[in-house]
């Protein structure tokens, strides 16, 4: 299963390079193969720039609801500091990731 980065914007903190994402991934997937495309989404953009220490991924099922304020299939929150993305709170499990549709 494939997914379609939709936006890319860098958000550097002092010290954080960070990053967050919009892809689609279209169709009713399972929750398990949602979560496997979110983990391969991150692992390609960690491997394309390995200076990001946060990053998080919205996942949406079509191009309409890419300017909603909330992702439609799933989101990724992971950091290479385990803190989330302003660096405050603890971000437990590492990667986090929510699924809410299938």
């Amino acid at each position: 299963m494939a997914y379609v980065v939709m936006e890319k914007v860098l958000a550097d903190a002092p010290d954080r390079p960070r990053t967050t994402m919009k892809v689609l991934i279209t169709g009713a997937k399972p929750k398990d193969e949602i979560r496997k495309v979110l983990i391969s989404a991150l692992d390609n953009v960690k491997s394309d720039d390995p200076a990001l220490k946060v990053v998080i991924i919205w996942a949406y099922h079509d191009r309409a609801e890419l300017n909603g304020s909330n992702y439609t299939v799933g989101k990724l929150e992971w950091s290479a500091d385990g803190k989330d993305f302003a660096g405050a709170a603890t971000l437990d499990p590492n990667p986090k990731i929510d699924v809410i549709s299938q």
